[in-house]
């Protein structure tokens, strides 16, 4: 049974009102909606795209219809997919969603990639997929052009193991190139037991979980199948652009800020943000929101990044939840920043000796550890929150980016934390510093921008 024929089953289903309904059905008559409630059960829908929106519909308009239809295993896909996060929500509302239905399987694995939302910045995958007979599986994903040369300037999520009827879901994210229309993408499928689950006859064996493993290094080999898939976007996804340069000054904490550039996407919205060359220290974070006429507020939905604009400048770049199905104007709220002051942007980390690193911030290097050339370093940072960067640079002026960074311990005061440098020989090494001081603000710094 293909989509379409799914849809004609529930439609079916819906014309008689399910035992759950019948309280929400009564208000509705009760509220005048008859007319247009009946309108919407008895028309089939026009297309697939419409029946995307229609079933979005229903949902937020009673949770008592949500709940009566979880049986339903199409419902349960497309009421995960619509869940996960407002902007995703939205595209499903305007028909931003491509079916796919695209099927791959070997050697007991197989994957399919039933939904697709994509903008022309980032895509968002929802699949199923299973490794003989279980669905307990986690999928690392690796994306490539057409030609088979691995993408560049891109981030992107694995896919842990969803809850039972739900979707898996995996997020690619786009910087600094000109949008695909077409990608080459293959996944490595691990299997993951459930606690206290019952032994197969022939267990298979779990991929290494010691915790000195590169990433980078071979790990289609340790996956229990890899599997490869074409995909393709139609290109009304791929254009979906708006953007404007209204190139606004915000002046915080003594330094001057500039908004470069504001674009929307149905995903997301972002906003560029430079320094002024007089500032005595760089913009490193903001915590900000965008809010609409209503009160709505548009948070982060990931993390900011860097990009370089030019020598002495900088792009903060920010994601948000989407603004691209909305009207009237919008206001910037910021109610937290980070700083970096200018000449004091590195910090210098002595791997033979690490109590003669130097740190600011009160974090210390606690401990150095070596297998080969690979090296683990554990900090015990103050403040709770990770001043590095990520970046760091050898003796010899190879640049590094880390790849790997997790908490051992949390504290209420910090935390021990772990990174690794990986084919690392040196004894030295100069790691680039997130910030160096915040400021907060109570009430909001609120700037119009639309």
């Amino acid at each position: 049974m293909n989509r379409m024929e799914e849809w004609e089953a529930l439609h079916r289903e819906l014309e008689k009102t399910p035992p759950e309904l019948a309280f929400t059905m009564t208000r509705v008559k009760a509220r005048n909606q008859r007319k247009r409630t009946l309108k919407f059960l008895g028309i089939p829908a026009a297309s697939l795209g419409g029946m995307f929106a229609a079933f979005v519909l229903m949902v937020n308009f009673s949770l008592s219809f949500s709940l009566a239809c979880v049986s339903s295993p199409f419902l349960k896909e497309l009421m995960a997919a619509v869940a996960v996060t407002p902007s995703l929500k939205r595209m499903v509302e305007h028909d931003f969603v491509q079916p796919m239905e695209l099927t791959a399987e070997k050697d007991g694995g197989r994957m399919t990639i039933h939904y697709l939302a994509y903008d022309g910045s980032e895509v968002n995958l929802f699949y199923t997929a299973t490794y003989q007979g279980s669905d307990r599986v986690e999928v690392m994903p690796g994306y490539f052009h057409t030609d088979g040369t691995e993408m560049k300037d891109i981030a992107f999520s694995s896919g842990m193991p969803p809850e039972k009827g739900e979707l898996g879901r995996l997020n690619l994210h786009f910087y600094n190139q000109e949008t695909p229309q077409d990608l080459k993408m293959r996944v490595g499928l691990y299997l993951r037991e459930e606690e206290g689950a019952e032994q197969r006859a022939e267990p298979i064996p779990a991929p290494d979980q010691e915790s000195w493993r590169d990433p980078n290094r071979g790990h289609w080999e340790e996956s229990q199948v890899v599997l490869d898939f074409d995909l393709h976007f139609d290109e009304r996804f791929t254009e979906a652009e708006r953007s404007w340069t209204p190139k606004k000054e915000i002046f915080l904490d003594g330094q001057t800020l500039v908004l470069e550039k504001v674009t929307t996407y149905p995903t997301g919205t972002m906003l560029e943000f430079s320094d002024k060359e007089e500032n005595t220290a760089w913009l490193r974070g903001l915590e900000l929101w965008m809010e609409d006429g209503k009160g709505n507020r548009y948070g982060k939905r990931n993390n900011s990044v860097f990009s370089s604009g030019g020598e002495g400048k900088a792009i903060l770049t920010y994601w948000l939840e989407s603004t691209y199905f909305q009207e009237g104007p919008m206001t910037l709220c910021i109610s937290e920043a980070q700083w970096l002051e200018k000449g004091k942007e590195t910090a210098y980390l002595d791997l033979a000796h690490p109590a003669r690193s130097r740190i600011p911030g009160g974090t210390i290097l606690e401990q150095v550890e070596r297998k080969g050339e690979d090296v683990k370093l554990t900090f015990r940072t103050r403040g709770g929150e990770n001043i590095f960067s990520g970046h760091y640079t050898a003796p010899d002026g190879t640049e590094y980016w880390v790849d790997t960074w997790g908490i051992l311990l949390p504290e209420e005061e910090g935390a021990r934390e772990y990174t690794y440098l990986w084919n690392y020989p040196w004894k030295e090494a100069e790691m680039d510093l997130n910030f160096t001081s915040q400021t907060w603000w109570e009430e909001p710094i609120r700037i119009p921008v639309q």
